[in-house]
Formats: C-alpha cells, structure tokens, sequence
C-alpha cells in the first residue's frame, strides 16, 4: 500500500515554519511515499516543494487549504489558486481544474463551522486530522461511514514535531482510489495545545 499525508503547511502559510527541504526529508525517512502540501489559500509553498522533488518515486501533489463561508477545503490536483470564497463557487472552480476537494477536519470546534448537511455533500472527508481532538475524529469517521464518503488522513502539520501525524493508505492511485472509496484514514493522535498556542503566535505576529 502506498502512505501518504495528504494536509501540510509551509513557512507561506503564516502558522507554520516548517521549510519544504525539511518536510520532504522527513516524509522520504519516514518512508511515505507522496505528500501534499496544502497551505492556506496559496499554492506557492506547494510549488517550491515540487521543484525541491528530486524522487521520481515520490509525488509532491499541488494543492492548497482553501477558506470558504461555508467549510474550509483541502483542494488536491490544483492547477490554479482559487481566489472565490464562496463555497459552492470554489467547487465549481475545482471541478473545472480536474482537481479534488476534500472537507478538512469537518468537525473541528475551533476552526470553520460547516455550514450545510455534510451527508447532502457527498464529498470526501478528512476523518483524521493530527490537529482536531480524538471525538472529532471519531465523528467525521462515523458520518463517512454511514454515508459511504471516501476517508482521508492528514497530519495538519505546522511545526516540526507534527510531521508524519496523518497516513491516507491507499491501492496503486490516489484519484481512483478516493473515486471508488477504497482509502484508509489513519494516523498517530498526539494533539499538543502548545503546538496550537506556537502557530497562532506564528499567524499574529506576521501581522506586527
């Protein structure tokens, strides 16, 4: 089975710190075999990492975290930044692209709020999140499940500590495999509030 971590930041998101050489080094020991790099309405960070790609054999996916009114979304394959944040206009946008969208961390208190009936979606969810609380996680899991959505996993990773906290596994492709549903959404729970605290420190202080 192929492993891959499927929600990243980089230093171009304003939460995270983490430098692309680093996070690719770290996923290559680790022995995952793509990532992809999704930070928050921007996909330079995405760029950079693919360009730092030396390995034929491990995928470096374009992608980026978009914020809409209604959820916020994992957005894989992307050949453009979406600039709309509206939500059903941004999945039109991503259809046009060929590219995937994904609910991130759907049942996430902290973060964005979903604003519809997830099970009216029909889109895949991210059902382990390394940020979100085990009963989050386990919620997401159980709507997926009951509704037959397609799973996937991602650490979330901000800091260097959280690198390798989310592994979707997966048969031969990743589109086909989230299509027909056959992914596996896992991960290592260690949910560290510091972490929380050091990134909206990282976010706020960019602004001063």
């Amino acid at each position: 089975m192929k492993k891959y971590d499927l929600h990243i930041h980089t230093k171009y998101s304003r939460c995270s710190n983490l430098d692309p050489k680093i996070i690719l080094k770290t996923y290559k020991k680790l022995g995952y075999n793509g990532i992809a790099i999704t930070d928050h309405n921007c996909i330079k960070g995405s760029i950079t990492t693919s360009k730092l790609n030396k390995d034929k054999d491990f995928e470096v996916i374009i992608a980026s975290e978009i914020k809409t009114n209604k959820a916020e979304i994992v957005a894989l394959y992307l050949q453009e930044q979406i600039k709309t944040t509206d939500f059903f206009e941004v999945l039109d946008k991503l259809k046009d692209q060929d590219a995937i969208a994904i609910i991130a961390h759907p049942y996430s208190y902290c973060r964005s709020h979903l604003g519809i009936p997830l099970k009216k979606i029909n889109l895949p969810l991210e059902t382990y999140n390394g940020r979100a609380f085990p009963f989050e996680n386990y919620i997401s899991k159980k709507l997926a499940q009951k509704n037959s959505l397609a799973q996937i996993a991602g650490s979330d990773a901000h800091l260097i500590n959280e690198l390798g906290r989310g592994e979707t596994l997966f048969e031969d492709n990743l589109r086909t495999a989230i299509k027909k549903r056959k992914t596996i959404a896992k991960g290592k729970q260690d949910l560290n509030i510091l972490n929380l605290l050091k990134s909206t420190f990282l976010k706020w202080s960019t602004l001063y």
